[in-house]
Parts: structure tokens; sequence; C-alpha cells
């Protein structure tokens, strides 16, 4: 049992360094591109929704992100997404 414990432990700090890997890989991506995409619910008040007199999507994670691209000094790409659609969508974003 300890043994199994050590091994499934070894796997979940690969795991987490694979994980940290790829997302330097993505932030180095961002920065190069200059355009940072940002899946987000457009039907999600107060997260994200669509502002009737401006018609664009506002919301707390919208601002979240706006922060995080101005921090980075990139553009902000907002991209509508669904809990279905969410991450083939940004896949397919990050890859092109």
């Amino acid at each position: 049992m300890k043994r199994f414990t050590m091994v499934c432990l070894a796997m979940a700090l690969v795991g987490m360094l694979c994980g940290i890997a790829l997302a330097g890989d993505t932030l180095e991506n961002v920065k190069k591109k200059g355009v940072m995409v940002c899946g987000v619910k457009d039907s999600l008040p107060p997260f994200g929704y669509v502002d009737e007199a401006t018609r664009t999507i506002v919301g707390y994670d919208i601002d979240f992100c706006k922060t995080i691209a101005d921090k980075l000094g990139v553009k902000l790409e907002l991209k509508p997404v669904t809990s279905a659609s969410r991450m083939p969508q940004l896949t397919e974003a990050t890859s092109t």
C-alpha cells in the first residue's frame, strides 16, 4: 500500500511539472502573438453577459481577462463559449 501511494504521488508530481512547463510555453506564445484569447460565457450574469446598450460582453470574468491582458501588454480577444465547447475552441485557438 505504501508503494502504491508513493507511485501515485510521483505521478501527480510529474503531471504538475508538465503542466507548469506547458503554461510557460503558453505565456511565451501569448506574448509573441500579442493577443490573449479568453473563452468567456456570454449568458451568465454577473460573470459574463452581453450589455444591451453597447452589444459587448461585460462582467467579472471579462474584467479579470482585461486586467491580465493589460499586465502582459497584449490585446484581448474574447471568445464566447458554452461549457461544452470551451475546451475544444480554446485548444484550437492556441494551436494556430
